[in-house]
């Protein structure tokens, strides 16, 4: 026997309409007015009257409310039904690690749903039919969303070149290598993971040597000449010199990586180079990645100026 005879038993509290349009932007589904009690003639009633307007079958946004992009994305993922999560850089766009709500929006529906409760395709919406961890999936704001982890694997992929700067936003303010390493483990044979294995052994790498490899395949792509690795001068060693131009180009790795000593000792090593006669650039991993043209662009001019 369970419970407390005296006592009836618990039971849910009821959310009530204005509590969900007030936590969902004025997007609410026929399925959270019906529980919060209205019946069905009373939910057409309000969209026959036009105080709601249909955004999706089954889904309504209170004709107060603007269409923001939040509104698109809750609808989108209110559409797609149980167990729906937003993904990949919809979701990034969510966490805020990404300025844009792309679109279509991203939304994962899972594999176990039965095909009568598949939903069809929509316009601006693009769907995904996927079984996620539950480990990988969390609810962030009043909706269900694919982890930050998961989330900047995810994104970090379907954004392409672009995509290392979002995961090294991430590991710099929302999550450790550890725990991303760990999600993607998870996820290893999903769409995707060749691609996000590559681009964390780059984000593992402790220094900057994996970009300084970038840097010197890109000037030996481009024919340029004339410059040593590790050169020392002004009692430091610059990552890649051109000792004759006196051009000094310093690599920086993944950002997730400096620590305010590094900081400070980088500078310092700057400042003494330029005092000694170099010219001094310096580019990240992500610009040998995604501006690699501009690079070497960069480096011919300097070193024609010299």
């Amino acid at each position: 026997m369970t419970g407390n005879p005296g006592f009836p038993a618990a039971v849910a509290p009821r959310v009530d309409i204005d509590s969900y349009l007030r936590r969902q932007a004025g997007v609410i589904s026929h399925q959270q007015a019906l529980a919060a009690g209205m019946s069905r003639s009373a939910v057409k009633r309000r969209v026959s009257a036009g105080r709601w307007r249909q955004l999706h079958p089954r889904v309504y946004l209170a004709a107060d409310r603007e269409r923001t992009d939040e509104v698109r994305l809750r609808a989108a993922v209110l559409w797609a039904g149980t167990g729906a999560a937003a993904h990949g850089v919809s979701a990034a766009w969510w966490h805020g690690l990404w300025s844009r709500l792309p679109s279509p929006v991203a939304v994962t529906v899972p594999r176990t749903r039965t095909r009568t409760r598949t939903p069809r395709r929509r316009p601006g919406i693009a769907l995904r039919f996927r079984t996620i961890d539950a480990r990988d999936l969390t609810e962030y704001r009043d909706m269900p969303i694919t982890s930050v982890a998961l989330t900047a694997i995810e994104a970090a992929v379907a954004l392409g070149p672009k995509g290392s700067v979002l995961l090294d936003r991430a590991l710099q303010r929302y999550v450790t290598f550890g725990w991303v390493h760990r999600t993607h483990c998870r996820n290893l044979g999903c769409h995707g993971s060749a691609a996000a294995s590559a681009m964390l052994v780059a984000a593992a790498d402790r220094a900057a040597s994996h970009a300084e490899r970038l840097l010197v395949a890109l000037l030996r792509g481009a024919g340029i000449l004339g410059w040593e690795l590790n050169h020392a001068s002004e009692d430091y060693l610059i990552d890649v010199a051109f000792p004759v131009q006196r051009v000094a180009i310093e690599v920086d790795g993944w950002a997730w990586h400096t620590t305010p000593e590094r900081f400070v000792h980088d500078r310092q090593r700057q400042n003494a180079l330029a005092n000694g006669g170099w010219q001094v650039l310096r580019f990240t991993w992500h610009d040998l990645t995604v501006r690699a043209d501009a690079v070497i662009m960069d480096i011919r001019t300097a070193l024609d100026s010299r």
